[in-house]
């Protein structure tokens, strides 16, 4: 297992290459995002993750980042409930490229207007 490092209210840098679950839930109402807009050196971070979930982390607005996208690939299921200030899970061009991707839920997230964004 890899090291976690944090920077404010991002993960900063996580190396979990193993990693295959990641639930964020409760007592996170302040974390504004899960992986931020940095570039991660190593490209083996959640490389194996399959299952992603969020839960009441209000002051979240993307679940994943452009940043992300090479690192997501075996993501099969996302989970997103009671995040208040979550407009989409994704943007549409991060789509193409979760080619493993089967459930997406999302419930109680107020501002969100589509699961997948148009930008």
């Amino acid at each position: 297992m890899g090291n976690l490092y944090l920077l404010g209210r991002y993960l900063l840098q996580v190396v979990f290459p193993s990693l295959e679950k990641l639930e964020l839930v409760d007592g996170l109402q302040e974390m504004s995002g899960i992986w931020g807009n940095h570039y991660y050196n190593n490209v083996s971070s959640f490389c194996k993750l399959k299952t992603l979930t969020v839960y009441g982390c209000d002051k979240l607005e993307t679940v994943i980042s452009l940043c992300m996208l090479h690192r997501l690939q075996n993501l099969e299921s996302i989970d997103i409930r009671s995040c208040e200030s979550v407009t989409n899970a994704f943007v549409s061009s991060i789509a193409r490229d979760l080619a493993h991707l089967k459930e997406m839920y999302a419930f109680n997230c107020k501002k969100m207007t589509e699961l997948i964004g148009g930008r």
